[in-house]
Parts: structure tokens; C-alpha cells; sequence
């Protein structure tokens, strides 16, 4: 199934400044650090914003991409906001991602040390759940009378769950 990927960069404290320092000064066509909107919305109580917008282009809307300072070793992509009100499909916002990944994050992280992570955009029950637990769900699943909506009459050894 897919998902919003998500993208997350770790270093020492020292790494994740000169990271996002470098990021915010990386130029890039279509893309630009918005500072005032960043600033803006971040509070004391929940750490550091960074905004930076990107202007529509043939896969993708105009939107904005958040940046959360989750704490001193780590940043992570809280967010892809669209430029116009609605919402975005997985395939925008997994292409808003994955452009800025590849602008911005490869080259920044590979100058400073930090590392990064990018998710998958799709993925298997077992993302979020062990293989037995998942295996267990797809047994019931299998078993369940679909059409009626009542308990399938086959009988289930305990074993199995």
C-alpha cells in the first residue's frame, strides 16, 4: 500500500547546525528557504521550523515543505503543505520529498556527516506490525465471511491465534 514517505536526518548537535544551516543557504530552481514563515510559526515549547517553498512543476503542485528540530541529534519532515487549499495525493507529496532529497539532502549531508533516512512509499503490513501479528491479521482477513459480514463457520485451532 502506499504512504507518505518520510525523511529524517540524525548527527551530533554539532552536525544537525551546520546541516540545517547549509540547507537553508542551498540555492536550488524552484525551490527557496522561507525563513519569515518558519519563524513564525515555531514556539520555545516545541523547538525549531524551517519552511521551504517549491513552485509547481509537471508532477507536482506549489507547496510548502516543514522541517521539525525534533531535538538537538535530529530533524525530520513534519509536513508537505500544498500552495492551494486542498490536499496532496501520495504520489505529489512522496515527489515533493523525494525532489528534495535529492536537491538539498544528499549533497548537505554528505558535506556535514549527518545521516539520512527516507522511507519507502509503499509498504506491507509489516511496516507497522511484526510478520506473525501481520500473518495472524491476513489469516483472519482470509477467514472472515465477506459477503455477509458474519463470522466464518470454519473452525480455527487456537494454535492460530
Amino acid at each position: 500500500m502506499k504512504i507518505f514517505r518520510d525523511l529524517e536526518i540524525t548527527g551530533s548537535p554539532e552536525v544537525i547546525q551546520a546541516t540545517i544551516e547549509k540547507l537553508k543557504k542551498v540555492e536550488c530552481a524552484g525551490w527557496q528557504y522561507n525563513e519569515e514563515r518558519g519563524e513564525h510559526l515555531a514556539l520555545p515549547s516545541t523547538g525549531n521550523l524551517f519552511c521551504f517553498d517549491c513552485i509547481e512543476t509537471d508532477i507536482h503542485p506549489e507547496a510548502s515543505l516543514w522541517i521539525f528540530k525534533e531535538n538537538q541529534s535530529k530533524l525530520a519532515v513534519s509536513n508537505i503543505v500544498p500552495g492551494e487549499v486542498g490536499r496532496l495525493t501520495y504520489d505529489e507529496y512522496n515527489s515533493i520529498l523525494q525532489e528534495f532529497y535529492d536537491e538539498f539532502v544528499k549533497g548537505t549531508v554528505s558535506s556535514t556527516g549527518a545521516k539520512s533516512i527516507i522511507s519507502d512509499s509503499n509498504v506491507t503490513l509489516e511496516y507497522w506490525m511484526s510478520r506473525e501479528s501481520a500473518d495472524k491479521l491476513n489469516l483472519f482477513s482470509t477467514l472472515a465471511n465477506k459477503s455477509t459480514g458474519s463470522a466464518c463457520n470454519a473452525p480455527l485451532l487456537a494454535s492460530n491465534f
